[in-house]
């Protein structure tokens, strides 16, 4: 399989990440190059971490989750874990839902992309991830 027309899409939406408006088609189309296609979406009003939490009725702990730093959060898509599992990047990101994070069985998925400022905390001081 010649895997270089992917990687030339792939290449093509990240270059309209960084130089295109809107940035949430732009950042739609980058996860839909990557295998990633579903017709659950939503556009927050407004597309602020408070609209985020407004709209899905959560509180975020603005340390741990840098609020102060976002400018713009969107809500690109959800998918389910079937459409995970279906997706074109499944053999290198393996999904199971049957394993519970803190005490919940996650069984969708929320693709999200923040618009960070001047503000934004660099890389190197953002928590880490523990490793699997």
């Amino acid at each position: 399989m010649d895997e270089t027309p992917i990687k030339a899409a792939i290449l093509h939406a990240l270059q309209a990440c960084a130089n295109s408006s809107p940035l949430r088609t732009s950042a739609l189309q980058l996860v839909q190059e990557l295998g990633y296609h579903s017709t659950r979406t939503l556009e927050l009003a407004p597309n602020t971490a408070h609209g985020l939490q407004q709209t899905f009725g959560i509180a975020l702990e603005p340390h741990r989750a840098l609020t102060d730093a976002w400018q713009t959060v969107d809500v690109l898509l959800q998918l389910t874990d079937e459409e995970m599992r279906g997706a074109g990047v499944q053999s290198l990101l393996p999904f199971d839902s049957s394993r519970q994070v803190d005490n919940a069985r996650i069984e969708s998925y929320l693709f999200l992309r923040s618009g960070c400022g001047a503000r934004a905390t660099p890389a190197p001081s953002l928590p880490r991830l523990p490793a699997r």
